[in-house]
């Protein structure tokens, strides 16, 4: 995720500066070869040189010699298109699985939009109780409105809380890592919102259990 940085002087004590993050495109959904120019029209339309961001300008003249130098990013193509809504709202139960039972995010899963399921491999079946703690703990999170994000880093600079189990073994070199607030961090090639405003409320269908698996199945309602 690339950010901007640019300060804004203060009219009335001009030796003061405040600074503040502009958000730029990430580069899964913008290439290099047009970044360098959503840039420059960052600043010849949004008047920012015209109010003296001069730190600005100058870090936008870094960051264009930075993205020249910069080799494009290869990843692994992806073999389905998830539905975004959907997959975050998995990104969220596995997280919850992991906090509430010391389980693994889970091994297999089927993720459609009008229901999904997912696997997980726990000591004994959940209660009716915790099944509704699940449900209710996977809405809070979703009911925080956190920003879903994503960044890309070489395998060895992973951090160590990310399972890489699942990862073929022809994955490349750089992953790329989404971020549910600070609520969850995967390294994950899908579709996902940029909020979990928008993934609407989680209800669990139905779960069985059967030689330590549990299956939970659930869809998303109020979108």
């Amino acid at each position: 995720m690339l950010w901007l940085f640019y300060s804004d002087f203060d009219q009335q004590t001009p030796h003061k500066t405040s600074c503040t993050l502009s958000h730029m495109p990430s580069l899964d959904h913008v290439g290099l070869e047009t970044l360098n120019g959503r840039i420059a029209r960052l600043f010849e339309n949004s008047g920012y040189l015209k109010r003296s961001y001069y730190i600005g300008y100058l870090v936008y003249l870094h960051l264009v010699l930075i993205i020249s130098q910069m080799e494009e990013i290869t990843l692994n193509n992806h073999n389905k298109a998830e539905y975004p809504p959907m997959h975050s709202a998995e990104h969220i139960l596995n997280q919850t699985m992991i906090r509430m039972f010391g389980c693994n995010r889970s091994k297999s899963s089927h993720i459609e939009r009008r229901k999904s399921k997912c696997d997980y491999f726990i000591s004994e079946a959940p209660s009716d109780l915790q099944v509704t703690e699940i449900e209710s703990r996977v809405n809070e999170v979703i009911g925080q409105n956190l920003p879903i994000t994503t960044s890309f880093v070489l395998r060895t600079e992973v951090p160590d809380s990310v399972d890489l189990s699942k990862l073929p073994e022809d994955a490349s070199d750089t992953l790329r890592l989404v971020y549910i607030g600070d609520y969850d961090i995967c390294a994950c090639i899908g579709l996902h919102v940029s909020n979990t405003s928008e993934i609407g409320t989680f209800k669990i269908i139905s779960t069985d259990f059967a030689e330590g698996k549990l299956r939970i199945r659930f869809k998303l309602e109020n979108q």
